[in-house]
């Protein structure tokens, strides 16, 4: 006899396998797990409701499987085995008797399934239902062959006699809810201690870092502020306000050390003490313009070591034109007057538009503003 077996995965028998249809008898001296063919039927050796039991899986007499031919080569063969039942296994042949397989198998309900193969295929499907099983046989070494095992809400007897009584069952049943439920409990206790135990606020932790709250954050952020205008109390109006220049500091410094330098070479002025040519104890500041014939340009600027008052300006060329010399007095960078030279004149005298005092704090600028001539000295009186 040809015949051919497939494992799929691992197979692992414990106990006796005895096959062959020959077999009348169970075994003697089963173990559990022990799997035997009596007749055609398929018989597992279990325990079962805490006694040892012969348990039929397959029973061909019984109407726990079915079998169908597809006699017409088709790609979908629909099953109907009506055994009503939603777990079952089945096993395929083709016309020669050889093993296939569907590419996919669908259940459309608890009588019926579809097999979709690839090609156009005839054979034999043979389906049993594992949920279907008929119990009508039991240990041979407790019951003859044949006797009658019967399973309600009063309990399991064999042939009339109770083998488990249902009570005892549903005690069982009870305690192993209130174990669990008495262990599910016990958990949720742990839990809660678990957690109580665990901090939810940050107050409840040991700052030993010197993190700050967002208060104390903002507060500082103020302190750095400080009173500064609205329009400069960020980084960002900071920056626009130097125009982006990531080299304003070292810039402005190079601007003041070239305008020092500048007004070192363009300011004369001098503060004269005592007895100048202002006369009766006055005091003088000079400015002199000197150069060629030709327009005269520049700046000047003092600086007052002392509070003082300004009650009178001179200012005189040796050369004249025909153009009219005018002189802008500024304090603290503001044109407070302007002193003019008419043309063709050398000399002009007049008492200056500026504060009863000018303090240390402050800074007078006299600026060329038109004229022609040369050599021009304007003379502060104090």
């Amino acid at each position: 006899m040809n015949a051919e077996v497939r494992v799929l995965g691992g197979m692992s028998i414990m106990g006796s396998l005895v096959l062959g249809q020959d077999n009348l008898d169970f075994p003697t001296n089963p173990k559990p797990g022990t799997l035997a063919i009596k007749g055609l039927d398929l018989y597992a050796y279990l325990t079962i409701g805490g006694f040892q039991t012969w348990y039929p899986l397959i029973n061909a007499m019984k109407n726990n499987s079915h079998v169908h031919t597809q006699g017409i080569a088709s790609n979908e063969w629909i099953i109907n085995h009506n055994l009503d039942v939603t777990d079952f296994w089945y096993q395929l042949q083709d016309q020669n008797g050889q093993f296939m397989f569907p590419s996919s198998i669908v259940k459309l309900n608890t009588n019926t399934y579809k097999l979709i193969f690839t090609a156009l295929v005839l054979g034999t499907v043979i389906t049993v239902g594992t949920s279907n099983v008929v119990t009508d046989k039991v240990n041979a070494a407790v019951v003859n062959v044949g006797g009658t095992i019967v399973m309600d809400s009063t309990g399991i007897t064999v042939d009339g006699q109770y083998v488990a009584i249902g009570s005892d069952i549903t005690a069982e049943n009870a305690r192993a809810v209130a174990a669990e439920t008495a262990l599910g409990t016990a958990i949720a206790a742990i839990q809660a201690t678990l957690i109580s135990g665990i901090p939810t606020n940050v107050s409840q932790l040991t700052n030993d870092s010197n993190f700050l709250s967002e208060a104390q954050v903002d507060t500082k952020i103020q302190n750095i502020i400080g009173l500064a205008p609205a329009n400069l109390n960020t980084l960002v109006e900071i920056a626009s306000a130097l125009n982006n220049d990531a080299n304003a500091a070292a810039n402005i410094t190079t601007l003041v050390t070239t305008t020092n330098a500048l007004m070192d070479t363009r300011v004369t002025a001098l503060e004269a003490g005592g007895g100048g040519s202002g006369g009766g104890g006055m005091s003088s500041i000079f400015g002199n313009f000197s150069g060629g014939v030709g327009p005269i340009v520049g700046t000047q600027r003092y600086y007052p070591s002392k509070q003082i008052s300004i009650s009178k300006l001179n200012a005189w060329v040796s050369i004249t034109s025909g153009v009219a010399l005018a002189i802008d007095i500024l304090l603290n960078g503001i044109v407070v007057d302007t002193v003019t030279i008419p043309a063709g004149q050398l000399k002009a005298e007049v008492v200056p538009v500026l504060p009863h005092i000018v303090g240390i704090a402050d800074y007078i600028t006299l600026n060329i503003v038109s004229g022609i001539g040369t050599d021009l000295t304007i003379r502060l009186d104090y």
